[in-house]
């Protein structure tokens, strides 16, 4: 009989490794990028949340929202955000990505699932896509 509990842990650890691996490739990445790393943050959870509020991106920052409103000022004069009334709400403000930042994520995002990729080159394409399916396997149970 397996020891669970053991595996689960060695699992754990294997999954801290990984991200620690993965999120040092991402700020690799942004060496090249005019971002600072909150900024590139902010960037990438809009791409994935178009109209948000600054209230809205500070609960999925988990920092303030003074402190955003502050990055949002510095990424519009920038070029990388566009701030737009709400059609039906002109007092709620929502925020939306520039053509520029556009393609500064996409260009971010190529390089870096580059640099990704090479921490999986041990494993066949057949144990890539049952890893894939593993991890979405486990990640449905919740």
């Amino acid at each position: 009989m397996i020891d669970r509990e053991k595996i689960i842990e060695e699992i754990i650890e294997s999954f801290r490794v990984l991200l620690r691996k993965i999120m040092a490739e991402g700020k690799r990445g942004l060496e090249e990028c005019p971002l600072t790393p909150t900024q590139a943050q902010l960037l990438f959870i809009i791409n994935c949340h178009q109209n948000i509020s600054v209230k809205e991106l500070a609960e999925k920052l988990a920092i303030s929202s003074s402190a955003v409103a502050q990055m949002v000022e510095d990424l519009v004069e920038n070029g990388y955000l566009v701030r737009t009334n709400h059609p039906k709400d002109h007092r709620f403000v929502q925020l939306n990505l520039s053509e520029k930042a556009r393609a500064q994520i996409k260009q971010f995002k190529a390089a870096f699932i580059k640099k990704v990729a090479t921490l999986f080159e041990s494993l066949s394409d057949n144990e890539l896509i049952e890893y894939h399916d593993l991890s979405k396997r486990i990640l449905k149970k919740r």
